[in-house]
């Protein structure tokens, strides 16, 4: 459970949940449901979904194409049209079925749906499952940047099984182990050794065997998100990693990167740039880009991408204030820090990051 001012967000974390999602109380007292998907988890589980959910209720369900592209304003006002012409009104309840880009759109969707209705986040990747669903965080990207309008929304309830990881590709999984490394690097050292121990091994991990590691690291954050809901004090530290990742996926259009990946090489950049600084020992940095590496993730800075044209991206970034650039650097495992930076440091950091370290 997740206490903030906002409200309770209770969490389940198991196995051979995604059945039980109708009987959720914020569900089941609802007076209508809307379901969101994207087209991937539609066919896979929409259908188990509206058996759970669906009865004489008002009911609308909308899918979109899969990946960040759709995670725009356009997306976000076609299904506010289709709850609308549904008649949902302020009990109705969001269902959002997906990854990190379904629960970010459907969340902010619920939000601004007559002012707020409740929505539950079912996500079915591990990055949604330990990141994106926990927090409340929702929003959308703008040409300018990745998630720059959003709102704070938390769900009513989070509904994590891991058995739905079954149908997640190895690249997916992947980058979701990347947003796990952030959280143990930035403020779980015991979960950055379990990654070290498991390597490249937890990429073949059965559910049973991830359900420790994700359940240690959504405690983690959201432990993080009730000291700090509004991500202006501790809360920032899951930040590590993504003022580069953000700034790569949008020079890049969303289309090359996924968040994870993108994350992965911030890691990186935000190691060399702490290691620079003298406030972080070479040896964190090169334990940081084994981890990467052993988890199929990219460790290095891409070497047909010139840190110039990319890290300009980075000026939009939310922590930016004044026209200045602050960064998330990690000091140790386990502990990180926003500092005051600029974009000169960042684009040496990067270049010192274009040599692989394995």
């Amino acid at each position: 459970m997740i206490r903030t001012r906002s409200g309770r967000t209770d969490v389940s974390v198991g196995r051979g949940l995604l059945d039980r999602v109708g009987r959720l109380p914020s569900v089941r007292e609802a007076s209508g449901i809307a379901v969101v998907l994207d087209r991937s988890t539609d066919g896979l589980f929409r259908e188990r979904i509206e058996r759970s959910a669906r009865d004489a209720r008002p009911f609308a369900r909308a899918s979109f194409p899969p990946g960040e592209t759709s995670k725009s304003l356009a997306t976000a006002q076609a299904l506010l049209e289709n709850l609308a012409r549904t008649r949902l009104d302020r009990q109705a309840v969001v269902v959002a079925v997906g990854g990190g880009v379904v629960t970010d759109l459907a969340g902010f969707v619920a939000s601004s749906y007559l002012r707020g209705v409740p929505w539950v986040a079912v996500p079915t990747t591990l990055l949604a499952m330990i990141d994106a669903a926990i927090g409340g965080k929702t929003g959308v990207n703008l040409r300018a940047g990745k998630n720059l309008a959003g709102t704070f929304h938390p769900p009513r309830a989070v509904v994590v099984d891991l058995d739905v990881l079954r149908t997640l590709p190895k690249r997916d999984r992947a980058g979701g182990f990347a947003e796990m490394a952030k959280i143990a690097l930035a403020a779980d050292p015991p979960l950055f050794d379990a990654l070290e121990r498991l390597g490249a091994r937890a990429l073949a991990c059965e559910p049973k065997d991830l359900l420790p590691l994700v359940r240690a690291a959504i405690e983690r954050k959201a432990r993080l998100v009730e000291r700090d809901e509004r991500d202006v004090g501790a809360r920032l530290a899951l930040n590590l990693g993504h003022t580069t990742g953000h700034a790569l996926e949008a020079a890049t259009r969303y289309g090359r990167f996924h968040h994870g990946e993108a994350v992965a090489i911030g890691l990186r950049v935000a190691c060399e740039c702490a290691v620079a600084r003298g406030s972080l020992r070479p040896a964190v940095r090169d334990r940081v880009a084994a981890l990467l590496g052993a988890l199929s993730l990219p460790s290095a800075w891409p070497g047909d991408l010139r840190p110039e044209d990319v890290l300009p991206f980075a000026l939009s970034d939310k922590k930016a204030v004044g026209g200045t650039l602050r960064l998330v650097l990690p000091l140790r495992v386990g502990r990180a820090e926003l500092k005051e930076s600029s974009l000169e440091e960042l684009v040496r950091a990067a270049h010192a990051a274009r040599a692989p370290r394995l």
